[in-house]
């Protein structure tokens, strides 16, 4: 169909009735950035927005720590594996995301999207319906940015993470 016989019809097509939503929304985990927190701000906004949309929705922010400067912490100084399956425990021991027929909607900023595809990847206690993310890198990251000549800070971040970033 071209795109000239597309466009009058396309307010037919958005007019039509949908199925109607649930009498329950699901659960939405969401995993924030590198340096991030669970607790900040912007993810509350998520959150508030996700039950102004879908009023009721539980919202899960995934901490790697019950506090914020240590979730931060954790972002930049972590062991994937083990952050992956502490998530996954917590998450496999809640009832409101882990019962035989829930099924739960998951949100991820830059990092935080990886990790969500790695925990749905490996995590047997949930069942995710849809993965959302922005600013993930799902092919991987091509260079490391370029630091100014006296940018010492930035060449000392440099370093730390080429030193632990998996060779060629």
């Amino acid at each position: 169909m071209r795109l000239t016989t597309a466009l009058p019809l396309l307010p037919l097509v958005a007019a039509l009735p949908t199925a109607q939503p649930s009498a329950k929304p699901l659960p939405l985990i969401i995993w924030h950035g590198l340096g991030d927190r669970y607790d900040a701000d912007g993810i509350a906004d998520v959150a508030a927005l996700a039950d102004e949309i879908h009023p009721g929705t539980l919202v899960y922010p995934i901490r790697l720590a019950e506090d914020g400067s240590a979730d931060s912490r954790a972002t930049f100084f972590g062991n994937l594996t083990t952050q992956l399956a502490s998530v996954c425990d917590t998450l496999s021991s809640n009832s409101s995301f882990s019962s035989n027929n829930t099924r739960i909607d998951a949100m991820g900023f830059s990092q935080g999207g990886q990790f969500l595809r790695g925990l749905i990847e490996t995590c047997p206690g949930i069942s995710v319906r849809s993965l959302v993310t922005f600013g993930s890198q799902h092919n991987g990251i091509a260079r490391f940015q370029n630091c100014g000549t006296w940018d010492l800070v930035c060449k000392g971040a440099m370093a730390a993470i080429k030193g632990n970033a998996f060779g060629e």
